[in-house]
């Protein structure tokens, strides 16, 4: 009787662990190489980007004007430039776009530009207007392979 109580709880507690690995997979599409769920590049003021390759490239998602600390984004109601300033003194600035205005993109459109910034480092980004004039300001870091 001993004996068999035993083997019973045993074979519970294998099915038990068995059951609690299942349920810790979770939805894993790493290996099925989906990754579509992924949100883009993030950068609040004090964010710190890992970006897998040499030549990184940095993702903004712009909206209404102004930048998103969830996402990094700004949305243009007329033309703006977007200026990329390293603390070492590099600059790199990009034009978002010659004819994203209000009256082309619906107030609650997204637009996603790419850039590759070569160098990892601190950056400042500035949304700037046409005019030059600062709409948005943000901080961020750029680190290499492994950041988080």
């Amino acid at each position: 009787m001993n004996r068999n109580l035993k083997r019973h709880l045993g074979a519970g507690l294998l099915v038990v662990l068995i059951l609690a690995l299942v349920a810790s997979c979770g939805d894993d599409d790493s290996a099925t190489g989906d990754d579509s769920n992924l949100r883009p590049v993030t950068a609040t003021p004090t964010a710190v980007v890992g970006l897998p390759e040499d030549i990184e490239q940095f993702q903004v998602v712009i909206e209404n004007g102004e930048f998103d600390e969830d996402s990094f984004s700004a949305i243009a109601e007329q033309p703006v430039m977007l200026t990329f300033v390293n603390r070492d003194t590099e600059t790199y600035t990009f034009e978002v776009a010659d004819v994203i205005t209000a009256t082309e993109i619906p107030a609650a459109a997204e637009t996603v530009v790419s850039f590759n910034i070569p160098t990892t480092g601190e950056y400042e980004a500035q949304l700037l207007g046409p005019g030059g004039e600062e709409i948005d300001t943000m901080f961020f870091e750029v680190t290499g392979p492994g950041g988080t």
